[in-house]
């Protein structure tokens, strides 16, 4: 809630105006860039710095990436929204968005998974083609550099030491999917669901509070453990709150959903227009994360969440409101 305060009371324009998000951009892409490098080196260090400490420095955590993955998204989005486009900044996207497939947590890849399906769904519209300047030869040589990477990191190395094609990432990302561990977390999750549904019972309408704890079965070290998050955030606030509570946060979500949506299609600056789509696509990829992670009592992705909802009331008052702001874009296209 203070995220998203503080974020809503920023006039929108600040933050597509000036260079300060590039900037972070940038300066997180080196970070990614650091922390992909180790990862894949199985490098980390502990590093304790004044009220800063880093007890796994080069492990690229689920936190991270998703942050990552939020910031990579938002400034490619900006970035082909624009007349004039920074290649430094578009390339700075790159490492940001690799980051979640070397996190081996399948929470964040669903987060992304969701974001980027949820800018293409948007993108297949007519109003892509007034917003995105994206150009035919763009993509055909874009596709044509996946491509060029593909085969400098796979077929390549297959050919020299007369061994079987690998595919990029292949290793890290059946590790993220199959591993003994990955299938008792999952394993883990379906029992706190079991449990969550049986104190959903007893309060279904009002909710159990904010303090309820519970025990459950915990697979691969085989104890009984007492946790208070079920790591969805469904479940979460039915428990807790009841299906009113629940209710009110879908009404709120679908409400910032459907008000970013139509400042994407009438708002009569582009860049907001744009900047609106890509913290709708943030904001549905966290509430999927969400659904098989809890998110709520993780300060930094609850703050992300809170921000991105912030920003997005933001866009959506820039033009007096999502009534007000669909007469001036008419007006607009009109002249």
């Amino acid at each position: 809630l203070g995220g998203y305060g503080l974020a809503a009371g920023v006039p929108i324009r600040r933050l597509v105006e000036g260079r300060a998000f590039e900037r972070l951009v940038r300066w997180s892409a080196v970070a990614a860039t650091v922390l992909i490098a180790m990862a894949a080196a199985h490098r980390s260090y502990p590093i304790h710095l004044p009220l800063l400490p880093l007890p796994d420095f080069g492990v690229d955590g689920s936190d991270a990436a998703t942050i990552f993955a939020a910031l990579g998204l938002i400034g490619l989005l900006l970035e082909l929204a624009k007349e004039k486009r920074s290649r430094l900044t578009m390339l700075a996207c790159l490492p940001l968005l690799v980051s979640p497939f070397l996190a081996n947590q399948r929470a964040v890849l669903v987060m992304l998974g969701a974001s980027v399906t949820t800018v293409v769904v948007v993108a297949m519209g007519k109003t892509a083609r007034r917003r995105l300047r994206v150009k035919s030869a763009e993509v055909l040589l874009s596709a044509m550099a996946v491509v060029g990477v593909v085969l400098g990191v796979a077929v390549v190395p297959a050919l020299e030491g007369h061994g079987p094609v690998q595919v990029p990432l292949s290793a890290t990302i059946a590790k993220t999917f199959n591993s003994t561990g990955k299938i008792e977390s999952a394993q883990d999750r379906a029992s706190k669901w079991s449990v969550a549904f049986s104190y959903i019972r007893q309060h279904p309408i009002i909710g159990n509070g904010l303090g309820v704890e519970f025990s459950f079965y915990e697979p691969g070290p085989n104890v009984i453990t007492v946790t208070d998050v079920t790591e969805n955030i469904a479940l979460d606030l039915w428990m807790r709150t009841g299906l009113i509570g629940l209710a009110l946060f879908v009404l709120a979500l679908f409400v910032s959903v459907f008000d970013g949506l139509a400042v994407w299609r009438l708002h009569p600056d582009r860049m907001v227009a744009v900047l609106a789509l890509a913290l709708v696509a943030v904001i549905v990829g966290l509430v999927a994360k969400g659904m098989v992670e809890s998110i709520f009592e993780k300060y930094r992705l609850a703050t992300t969440l809170g921000l991105s909802l912030g920003l997005l009331r933001s866009a959506v008052t820039s033009a007096g409101g999502p009534r007000l702001g669909q007469r001036r874009a008419r007006a607009y296209e009109e002249v």
